[in-house]
């Protein structure tokens, strides 16, 4: 089993060995015979150790990752104090222990479970109950675009049935022009009968008044 446990796993170029095979879909952790894959990878590393009451947590942050070099066993005190990298702020702000023991962990990883480096620019902080952590701002990023790509749904927009005077565009009082921008407008006949009447009306108004302001031939 160990043999077989051992050609599902790729190595990377960052130190990891991935492992290849199944996933948990929300953990995200592998799976090998119906446990953690990396929790496995430790047990045969460090057969003699008692891990029942410890969790194992993936130093280099890649939760596919089963190289026992990147793993070490924790409380689960330490290890959700690690995750949350060790910054409490309380009404004293955080600690210099922790913030000390924070800056030795960043130091250390430097590469988000992806591989992307944790630069100024890269990196970005949350508080979430009273805690701040790091994440990766172009891992965000791609999830942003997945899921918009996953759940983008086009709603159509619904032909109108009547114009903004209240005209029903009928197959004779409807008709459909081309914009320069390539765009469809509709076209409703009976606004553009009214709007050549008054153009019309204000065209004889305007030479009515123009003729009537003119000095007559006898003065």
């Amino acid at each position: 089993m160990l043999k077989q446990f051992w050609t599902y796993v790729q190595d990377k170029e960052s130190g990891c060995r991935e492992w290849t095979k199944a996933v948990g879909k929300y953990s995200g952790y592998g799976i090998f015979r119906g446990m953690n894959a990396h929790v496995f990878a430790y047990m045969d590393v460090n057969p003699d150790e008692d891990i029942w009451d410890m969790h194992i947590h993936h130093i280099c942050e890649n939760k596919k990752c089963v190289n026992p070099e990147h793993l070490v066993a924790l409380t689960p005190g330490e290890h959700i104090s690690l995750h949350k990298k060790g910054i409490v702020r309380g009404p004293d702000g955080p600690s210099e222990a922790k913030k000390a023991a924070a800056a030795r962990y960043r130091e250390r990883v430097r590469h988000c479970g992806e591989g992307h480096e944790f630069t100024d620019e890269n990196t970005g902080y949350q508080l979430s109950e009273g805690y701040e952590s790091r994440y990766c701002k172009e891992c965000a990023r791609i999830k942003s675009r997945e899921h918009r790509a996953e759940n983008y749904v086009a709603h159509p927009k619904p032909t109108p049935t009547h114009c903004p005077h209240g005209h029903e565009y009928t197959a004779k009082n409807a008709k459909r022009y081309t914009r320069p921008n390539g765009k469809t407008k509709l076209s409703c006949h009976e606004c553009n009968k009214i709007r050549g009447k008054e153009k019309r009306r204000t065209q004889s108004l305007t030479s009515l008044t123009k003729e009537q302001s003119k000095p007559s031939s006898g003065s």
